[in-house]
C-alpha cells in the first residue's frame, strides 16, 4: 500500500513539473504570419484564450491573450500577426549615391589672396577634418554649391559657421573668407557632399516596388570616420573588372 502511495505521489509531482515547465517556457511574446496557434504543444487543460485586439497597422495586428489552466489565467501573452509578403530575390549589382547631412570638411589648403599673400583659415579657427558644415549665418547648407554662394554673397564679411563634429557636438566658428579675386572669396577648405559606391540589391516587393539591400556604416576615405547620411539614390552600374584578394603573411 505504501509503495502504491509513493508511485502516485511521484506521478503527481511529474505532472506538476510538466505543467510548470510548459508554462515557464511558453513565450510571452509571439510573432507569426498566422492566427492559428495549434502548432504550439500544450499540456491538457492548458490553452490560449481571451484574445483581445490591442492595435493594428495596415494588415498587421497585435493581440493580448492569456495562457490559462482551465479557467485560471497563469501567463499573459502578446501575439503579433504579420501580413504575408512575397519578395523576389535579386542579387544584382547597383550603384549607390549617398549625400551627407551638410558639407564635410576633409582637408585644408593655403590660399593666395588677391594681394599675392598666402593665408590659411586653419591657422585662425578651430575647424577640424570630419566637421560637417550645416549652417552659415544660420542658413542651412546642404551642398557645396550653396556653401560657395553663401561665401561670395557675404562679400568678404565675417561668416558664422555652424558645424557638427564627429562626436555629434555642435559648435560655432566665426571666420573671415579670403579674397582671391573680384567678387570671389574662398575659405581654403577641401569639402565633400557625398560618396559613391556599389552594392547588391537583395530583394524587391513586386506589389509596392520597394527594394532592400544589406546595410552597414560607410567610412569616409579621407577622414576615416563614419558618414552621417541624409539621403541617397540607386543607379545602374556595370562591373568591368575584379581584383582577387590575396593572403599576405607577416614575417
Amino acid at each position: 500500500m505504501k509503495k502504491i502511495k509513493n508511485i502516485i505521489t511521484i506521478f503527481c509531482l511529474l505532472i506538476i513539473y510538466c505543467y510548470f515547465i510548459n508554462i515557464s517556457n511558453f513565450p510571452s511574446s509571439i510573432i507569426t504570419y498566422s492566427e492559428n496557434l495549434s502548432s504550439y504543444k500544450l499540456c491538457p487543460f492548458l490553452n490560449l484564450k481571451g484574445e483581445t485586439l490591442v492595435s493594428s497597422s495596415g494588415n498587421n495586428y497585435n493581440y493580448e491573450l492569456s495562457l490559462s489552466l482551465g479557467d485560471i489565467g497563469v501567463k499573459d501573452v502578446n501575439l503579433t500577426v504579420l501580413e504575408k509578403k512575397y519578395l523576389v530575390p535579386v542579387g544584382k549589382m547597383a550603384g549607390i549615391k549617398l549625400y551627407i547631412d551638410g558639407v564635410m570638411i576633409v582637408g585644408f589648403s593655403e590660399i593666395e589672396n588677391i594681394d599675392g599673400k598666402i593665408e590659411s583659415i586653419a591657422d585662425n579657427s578651430n575647424l577640424e577634418e570630419g566637421d560637417r558644415i550645416i549652417k552659415i549665418n544660420d542658413k542651412e547648407i546642404s551642398n557645396i554649391e550653396e556653401l560657395r554662394k553663401e561665401i561670395n554673397f557675404m562679400n568678404g564679411e565675417a561668416l558664422k559657421i555652424t558645424v557638427e563634429n564627429i562626436s555629434g557636438e555642435l559648435k560655432e566658428e566665426v571666420v573671415n573668407p579670403i579674397k582671391t579675386g573680384e567678387n570671389e572669396y574662398k575659405l581654403g577648405l577641401w569639402v565633400k557632399e557625398g560618396a559613391t559606391g556599389v552594392g547588391t540589391i537583395s530583394f524587391y516587393n513586386p506589389e509596392t516596388m520597394e527594394f532592400a539591400a544589406l546595410g552597414h556604416g560607410i567610412v569616409d576615405s579621407d577622414t576615416g570616420e563614419l558618414l552621417s547620411i541624409e539621403k541617397g539614390e540607386i543607379t545602374e552600374t556595370q562591373i568591368v573588372s575584379l581584383t582577387k584578394g590575396i593572403s599576405r603573411k607577416s614575417w
